[in-house]
C-alpha cells in the first residue's frame, strides 16, 4: 500500500492543465459539468460520466431556478475555483498521508478541508490503490436516484455557506485511527459498575446536547447514494467526506474518530424515504467539539442469537466497542450493525453497554428509532439488572449463561 493520498498538483502537467481548465468562463451549468467531465476523464474512476444526467441532476438541485443558479455561477463557483487554485499553497508536499498504524492522526483546517472538498466536487481526486469505491463526488453528480440529490443539495449549500462565512474558519477538523487491544479475561472479575444508560424511543442519534455520535459504518467509511445510516451521517456533514482519501479499510482491533465536523443539513425519513429538511442552523453549537465516531460492526448471513454469542464473534464486537468509546463522556448510539448486517438488537444493546462501562463512559444514550417494543421491553430489563445490582462482570457472564442455554432453547436474549 503506498503511505501518502497524491494529490492533483503533484504531477505538474495534470496541475497546469487543471488550472487552465479552472480559467474558462461558465455561463450555465452545462459549463460546470463539462468542466467536471474534463477534469475527471484522466482519473481512474469505477464509474463513467453521464453529462445529460448531471446536467438534470444540478438542475434538481438548484429547484431549476434560474435566481439560484446564476447566485451559485456568479458568486460562489469563483470563490470555489479560487480556493481550488490554492491548493499547492495549502498542501505544499503535495500528498496526504494515509491513516494507518503507527500514522494515527490528521488536522486539518477548515480551508483545506474547503479545498479538498471542492477538488472532490470538481472531481479532481483520483482513486488510489487502497480505494473500495470512489473518490470525489461524480458518483452523486452522475447518479439517477433522489437520495444523491439531497446530498448534492447539502454540499452545495456548505459551499455557499463557507463563501459567506458560516463555517468557522479557524477551526480544525481531526481524524485518528484508534486501537484497543481487549481481553475478555478482565471482564469475568470486573466488579465496576455498568454506566447509566438512557433509552430514547425516537429522535436521532445526535440530538442530545455534547454526545458523541456513533457512525454504524462500513469497513471502508464514507458516502455513499443510498441512505444507511453511515451515507446520511457524511452526507449532512461534507466534511467528514475527505475521509475517503485517506482512511483505508478499518481493521477488526480500530476505530476511526473524527472530530470538527460541522453539521450542514437536516433531513428526515431514512431509506428509500430520505428527503432534505434544510440547512441546520444551530448557532448554539461549538461544532469544533463534535465527535463522530466510525465504528463497523460484524456482517452476519442471518440473525441467529447462537452464532453471535460465539467466543470469537463476541469478542470481537466488544473490542470494537470499547475502542470506539475511548475518550467519549456521552455516547450516541442505536442499533449499530442490526440493519444489513443482521445483528441481534438486543446483543447489540448490551454489548454496547458493556463496552462504554468498560471504557468508563458517563453515560449511554440509546436511540430506539421508533421501535416501541424494543423499548419497553429494553426498559423493563434494564430495570431488573438495576434492582438486581448488575456489574461488569455479571453482564458479562449473563451473556456466557445465555450461550449455554440458548443451544437448548429458541429464545430472545432477554
Amino acid at each position: 500500500m503506498e503511505y501518502n493520498y497524491k494529490l492533483p498538483h503533484q504531477n505538474p502537467q495534470r496541475w497546469e492543465m487543471i488550472k487552465f481548465s479552472l480559467n474558462e468562463p461558465i455561463e450555465e451549468l452545462g459549463h460546470i459539468c463539462k468542466l467536471i467531465e474534463i477534469l475527471s476523464a484522466s482519473n481512474n474512476s469505477f464509474w463513467g460520466f453521464d453529462l445529460p444526467v448531471a446536467i438534470h441532476k444540478l438542475q434538481q438541485v438548484f429547484l431549476n431556478d434560474q435566481l439560484l443558479i446564476d447566485k451559485f455561477i456568479n458568486k460562489t463557483l469563483p470563490h470555489m475555483i479560487k480556493a481550488a487554485l490554492k491548493l499547492p499553497e495549502l498542501f505544499p508536499i503535495s500528498t496526504v498521508p494515509v491513516l494507518i498504524r503507527p500514522f494515527s492522526s490528521l488536522t486539518f483546517s477548515k480551508e483545506q478541508v474547503h479545498c479538498l472538498l471542492v477538488h472532490m466536487f470538481l472531481g479532481t481526486t483520483a482513486i488510489m490503490g487502497w480505494m473500495k469505491y470512489w473518490s470525489n463526488f461524480t458518483r452523486w453528480l452522475c447518479s439517477d436516484g433522489d437520495i444523491s440529490t439531497v446530498y448534492l443539495t447539502v454540499l452545495i449549500d456548505y459551499f455557499e455557506m463557507y463563501q459567506i462565512g458560516l463555517i468557522a474558519g479557524n477551526a480544525c477538523v481531526i481524524f485518528e485511527r484508534k486501537t484497543y487491544e481487549f481481553d475478555t479475561g478482565n471482564l469475568l472479575c470486573s466488579t465496576n459498575p455498568l454506566i447509566p444508560v438512557h433509552l430514547s424511543v425516537s429522535g436521532k442519534i445526535g440530538e442530545t446536547s455534547g454526545e458523541a455520535e456513533i457512525d454504524f459504518a462500513n469497513q471502508d467509511i464514507g458516502f455513499g447514494v443510498s441512505a444507511t445510516q453511515e451515507e446520511i451521517i457524511f452526507g449532512m456533514s461534507p466534511e467528514l467526506a475527505i475521509a475517503m482519501l485517506f482512511v483505508p479499510t478499518i481493521q477488526d482491533d480500530e476505530t476511526i474518530y473524527m472530530k470538527g465536523a460541522q453539521l450542514i443539513g437536516l433531513y428526515t425519513g431514512y431509506g428509500t424515504s430520505l428527503k432534505y429538511a434544510g440547512r441546520c442552523t444551530n448557532t448554539n453549537q461549538n461544532w469544533s467539539e463534535r465527535i463522530v465516531v466510525a465504528m463497523d460492526a460484524l456482517p452476519f448471513d442471518e440473525n441467529d442469537l447462537k452464532v453471535q454469542l460465539q467466543d470469537d464473534n463476541l469478542h470481537r464486537e466488544l473490542q470494537k466497542c470499547t475502542c470506539g468509546f475511548q475518550d467519549i463522556k456521552v455516547v450516541g448510539t442505536g442499533f449499530w450493525g442490526c440493519g444489513a448486517f443482521n445483528g441481534d438488537r438486543k446483543l447489540k444493546f448490551l454489548i454496547q453497554w458493556i463496552s462504554a462501562s468498560v471504557a468508563e463512559c458517563e453515560k449511554l444514550e440509546f436511540y430506539c428509532f421508533g421501535n416501541e417494543l424494543f423499548y419497553q421491553e429494553c426498559s423493563h430489563w434494564i430495570d431488573t439488572v438495576h434492582k438486581e445490582g448488575w456489574d461488569i462482570g455479571t453482564a458479562y457472564k449473563f451473556l456466557l449463561k445465555r450461550r449455554v442455554e440458548l443451544e437448548e432453547f429458541e429464545e430472545d436474549l432477554f
